[in-house]
């Protein structure tokens, strides 16, 4: 139907054992919708890079509503992570394209510094 596939069909576990991206998982612990099993077999599937957060007392769509601090505070946890990430990433990509310019210099010591301040 939606995207030209079936939802029925859709294994989220299969596809998570090829992940290398890390997901965050926000459930309602009383959703009646959507069962919590779902999001505990796609943590079992990637424990490595999948986050699951369960909000207790939320049904389907209602775990910010029910927990506001809880939720905010790990999304914002799981941006800052991502932020790091993708900054290491380009530090990388940049390190390897470096030329030697007292320019490159500057910008590496403080990407560097950065990177550091992570650890």
């Amino acid at each position: 139907m939606f995207g030209k596939f079936s939802i029925y069909g859709a294994d989220t576990t299969k596809v998570l054992k090829n992940n290398k991206l890390p997901i965050l998982l926000i459930h309602g612990a009383n959703d009646g919708f959507v069962p919590c099993e779902m999001s505990k077999a796609a943590l079992e599937a990637d424990p490595d890079n999948v986050r699951l957060v369960l909000v207790e007392g939320a049904d389907h769509g209602l775990s910010y509503l029910i927990n506001k601090e809880l939720v905010e505070m790990e999304i914002n946890s799981f941006l800052i992570k991502m932020q790091k990430a993708i900054d290491f990433f380009l530090f990388m990509c940049y390190n390897i394209k470096a030329n030697d310019c007292t320019e490159n210099k500057k910008i590496n010591n403080s990407i560097y510094w950065r990177k550091t301040q992570w650890q």
